[in-house]
């Protein structure tokens, strides 16, 4: 299975190392070559370039749009390309601190374990395309 999918169904490193059984060192090394393929600069960047390249298909859409503000999507989409969250809070003028209350936030309100699933979340919700 393609790792960038199991990233988007929210495992963690170890997680996926788990499900491959192969060392966390093995995927952080398959990783870090899909991300050199691919130009990504994150995990998150990743799954991101899986669906515009239409590696990963969008699910349905349930339109969620309830309690998600404009300032939440603008830091999904700058995360979804894997900008880190400094750079997101100075793109948009808010602390560091902000951002990651921001997608904490993100993360409950789509139900997502990690930053690459958010992205994969925002993707099946419409959020994203």
């Amino acid at each position: 299975m393609n790792i960038g999918k199991l990233y988007a169904a929210g495992l963690t490193t170890a997680g996926v190392a788990a499900r491959l059984y192969l060392s966390v060192d093995t995927v952080k090394s398959h990783t870090a070559t899909a991300r050199q393929l691919t130009a990504a600069r994150s995990t998150t960047a990743l799954v991101q370039d899986l669906y515009l390249r239409g590696e990963l298909s969008r699910g349905t859409a349930r339109a969620m749009t309830a309690g998600v503000s404009p300032r939440q999507r603008a830091v999904l989409g700058f995360a979804a390309f894997g900008d880190p969250q400094a750079a997101i809070g100075k793109a948009i003028g808010v602390s560091v601190e902000v951002v990651k209350a921001d997608v904490r936030a993100l993360k409950s309100a789509f139900g997502a374990k990690t930053t690459p699933h958010l992205v994969a979340r925002a993707w099946d919700e419409g959020f994203l395309c």
